[in-house]
């Protein structure tokens, strides 16, 4: 029987902050921020325990992308499946976008007959600009 966790504080102002920026990837530096600019009194620890149990219970992707040393958070709303196809991660605002389509699944795929190569995609995003930054930087 599976315990029921309890719901903190940071565990709802988390999942408040991921549903408002649900395409962005966020650090734990952020939601502390958040918390702040908010006029809670939530204690850093609370709020990382709460990132750690959250991405534990699937509720948070959780990764660290290549161009920083920092893990980054995203909230899965409607992407529960998260950990089964990749990510590209705008290095610029940090939006992240879900390679649920039929080409992403087969380059994994690929990867995996030609190289003997497994991709983990829970921990793997592409970086680059998305169409935004890419028009605003013109």
């Amino acid at each position: 029987m599976q315990q029921k966790r309890y719901r903190s504080k940071g565990s709802q102002l988390i999942e408040q902050f991921g549903k408002a920026h649900k395409d962005q990837s966020f650090s734990a530096g952020e939601i502390v921020d958040y918390v702040k600019s908010e006029g809670l009194n939530v204690n850093t620890a609370t709020i990382y325990r709460s990132l750690d149990r959250m991405s534990e219970d699937g509720l948070l992707l959780k990764f660290k992308p290549q161009d920083s040393d920092s893990v980054v958070y995203q909230y899965k709303g409607l992407h529960q499946h998260c950990d089964h196809h990749m990510h590209m991660r705008c290095r610029q605002c940090g939006k992240l976008i879900h390679l649920e389509c039929e080409f992403a699944a087969a380059f994994i795929k690929n990867i995996e007959e030609e190289y003997g190569f497994t991709i983990e995609p829970t921990i793997t995003s592409l970086g680059g600009l998305c169409s935004n930054c890419k028009a605003a930087k013109s």
